[in-house]
């Protein structure tokens, strides 16, 4: 399985082909440090309109915009 790792120290974010899906822990391929695996909600959208829930952030949004700044302002990236 692929799991996405997060640095504890430089908070490089990158992907790793893990065997056993217990690994919870890995080293940084940028630092050598303890790198954790990040676990995420899934986001559900029902439709384009307005205010929206996003469960990652666990709050609602009245616009797109707003749930952009949002995610910029805590340094999240959109992929």
């Amino acid at each position: 399985m692929i799991y996405t790792f997060r640095c504890v120290s430089c908070k490089y974010e990158y992907d790793e082909i893990v065997s056993d899906s217990s690994t919870r822990v890995s080293k940084c391929p940028k630092c050598n440090s303890k790198a954790l695996k990040v676990f995420s909600a899934p986001v559900i959208k029902i439709r384009d309109s307005w205010p929206q829930f996003n469960a990652q952030a666990g709050k609602s949004f009245s616009s797109r915009k707003e749930e952009d700044e949002y995610f910029d302002s805590i340094g999240a990236e959109r992929i």
